[in-house]
């Protein structure tokens, strides 16, 4: 069977290196399971019960979405690169605030930059948290 342009246009989009998200995820009455997100393909997610099964779901996922947009004729955004972030970040703040934490810092025994690494992933695991609760 000879494979059509679209269809070899879309092996070529789903081997792209695509940023996937994978959280492990529990519902109230006990249940557990695995939510994946390719981060560049808004609202491609997928769930599994094993990460077996999340993998193959997220792939079926990928290739319905891709798709889906070759078939409307939209655009594809391609994979973003990686990261070439220094780590390194200039925060102006009040005075009074710079205060605050440098104390925090002395009860904790780090460093301010140690705390403020600390806080900043504590706010990105919940940001993140509340994004996957309101599936958004």
């Amino acid at each position: 069977m000879a494979t059509t342009a679209s269809e070899e246009r879309l092996r070529e989009l789903c081997d792209l290196p695509w940023h996937i998200e994978i959280v492990h995820s529990e519902t109230e009455d006990g249940d557990a399971g695995w939510v994946a997100e390719v981060r560049e393909l808004s609202g491609c997610i997928a769930q599994g019960r094993t990460p077996d099964e999340l993998f193959a779901n997220i792939d079926r996922a990928l290739q319905a979405w891709i798709w889906d947009a070759l078939e409307c004729g939209e655009t594809v955004p391609e994979p973003r690169e990686e990261s070439s972030h220094s780590g390194k970040v200039l925060v102006r703040m009040p005075p009074f605030l710079h205060g605050e934490l440098a104390a925090e810092a002395e009860r904790q025994g780090v460093s301010l930059n140690q705390l403020a690494v600390s806080l900043l992933a504590r706010g990105c695991g919940e940001a993140a948290g509340r994004r996957s609760a309101s599936g958004g």
